[in-house]
């Protein structure tokens, strides 16, 4: 510890900028723990990890209030109070522009999620989506393997609605660039290799696509939601057909049309919900659009206050929906 020249920025920096006092001796040794052990301490090392919490106390001039603060260190693994991992994030390699295998197919990816869960023992999930990974999605919910896995779902601009129409894939593939977002697509998307060979080689239309039967079961002649589902639309979006898709989901007696009336804020800013229900007629929906009619493809991540309405959606189901590990 010879070359910390400042203790109390080296300490206070590892654990994400706290206050003071929000570090106590506890938090250091977990870090201490982490930091030299990868957290595997052993009996044997409990003293070695005190001669080092004194050492820095040392260092610091002072001594750290016993007991453990609410200061979380930057190694902290994202876990819930708990001990449940939080997220789990996949990375699709063929289409984040990485040199790598060709894509997986839906029965071998659906195989490698399965076996990611079970490896965590999770139950029942919050399954969010963006853009391609819609179409993962799609694979998760239709398969046996997946399908009871799969509680709320969150589709932000999916390409797996209506995926027969020819938008998604002309403007991927097909459409010569004109205008700035489309020379963006063009170059980071459609010219990519691993994306130009998914969707080229390894992309089927019919098994990807997702109707709202799909989502839904039927009960007594009547269409009920199976899943509580939220789609968020870009009005802009320069790859799908946004209107059509929005049109399609609101064609229904179970759907709720939860509009951001987009064409009235530059920036897509969420609006009341605009919910239309008949008397007599409606169970309670389970169909959720979000509308942001001024914004492209993606844009909803640009700005906080229209990430928001997504986030929140995203904790209510997380609490309402958690299953405790098997």
């Amino acid at each position: 510890m010879s070359n910390v020249t400042e203790p109390e920025v080296y300490l206070q920096r590892w654990f994400n900028n706290a206050k003071r006092e929000e570090i106590k001796r506890d938090n250091l040794k977990d870090f201490i723990r982490w930091a030299f052990f990868n957290d595997n301490q052993t009996d044997g090392q409990t003293e070695e990890i005190e001669i080092y919490t004194a050492q820095m106390e040392k260092l610091l001039k002072r001594e750290l209030p016993l007991g453990k603060g609410s200061a979380e260190h930057m190694g902290r693994k994202h876990e819930t109070d708990d001990g449940e991992i939080g997220v789990i994030a996949l990375e699709i390699m063929p289409v984040s522009s990485r040199i790598t295998h060709p894509a997986l197919s839906k029965d071998d990816m659906v195989s490698e999620i399965h076996s990611i869960v079970e490896h965590h023992r999770w139950g029942r999930f919050v399954l969010v989506s963006h853009s391609y990974g819609s179409i993962i999605a799609t694979h998760i919910i239709k398969s046996p393997v997946t399908a009871t896995l799969a509680g709320p779902l969150v589709f932000i601009d999916p390409i797996c609605f209506l995926l027969h129409l020819p938008e998604v894939t002309y403007n991927f593939l097909v459409r010569k660039p004109v205008h700035a977002n489309e020379h963006q697509l063009y170059y980071f998307a459609s010219s990519d290799i691993g994306v130009a060979d998914t969707l080229a080689k390894h992309f089927c239309w019919s098994e990807s696509i997702l109707w709202k039967k799909d989502l839904m079961i039927e009960e007594q002649g009547i269409w009920q939601s199976q899943r509580d589902t939220i789609v968020v639309l870009s009005g802009r979006d320069l790859i799908v057909d946004t209107q059509a898709v929005r049109k399609y989901l609101l064609n229904s007696l179970v759907s709720r049309k939860m509009v951001t009336n987009g064409e009235k804020a530059l920036i897509g800013r969420p609006e009341a919900p605009n919910v239309q229900m008949r008397a007599g007629q409606w169970k309670p929906p389970r169909i959720e659009v979000i509308w942001y009619g001024m914004l492209d493809h993606a844009q909803v991540f640009d700005n906080q206050e229209t990430r928001k309405p997504i986030v929140t959606a995203i904790k209510k189901y997380a609490a309402k929906y958690r299953v405790p590990r098997g």
